[in-house]
Formats: structure tokens, sequence, C-alpha cells
């Protein structure tokens, strides 16, 4: 699970927040001091028309899937060392 805290915005302001499948996204259109709470798997994406500040948070099981390039090298750009499989 991840949870994101959007604040720091004015009143008028909001935050289309992307989430779901990337196939299938559903839209939420946030304000100041709300939450979302989604699934691991679901992406997630925003835009502002205003300045926002967001508190990011996640729970669970944490799994590492590195995309790999021709050449070997780590392109996922996550912190944690790789395992040889």
């Amino acid at each position: 699970m991840e949870a994101y805290l959007y604040h720091g915005m004015a009143p008028e302001s909001r935050v289309l927040h992307l989430m779901g499948e990337p196939q299938e996204t559903r839209h939420l259109f946030v304000a100041n001091e709300q939450a979302v709470l989604s699934p691991t798997w679901s992406i997630h994406s925003g835009a502002g028309i205003g300045e926002y500040t967001f508190i990011w948070a996640m729970a669970g099981t944490m799994s590492i899937t590195p995309t790999w390039t021709s050449s070997s090298r780590r392109t996922c750009g996550d912190p944690f060392p790789l395992r040889d499989a």
C-alpha cells in the first residue's frame, strides 16, 4: 500500500492524481490536506495547478524488479543493491 498526503496548497488549488493500471487509470482531483491510498502495483503521477508538496509512505512487502539494458547495467534507479538470481 502506498499513501500520498498532499499539503501546502492554496484553497483553490487542486492536484490531478493519476493511479491504477497503465491501460486503465483512475483520476482524482485532490485538495489541500487530502490523502490518496493506492495499491503497490498502481502507477502514480500527478500534476498541479499551483504549488504543492506531498508526503509519500509505503507499507507491506517490498520487492524490487529491476530493468536491465543490453549491457546489463541497472537502470531502475532504486537505492538497493541487486542480488544475483
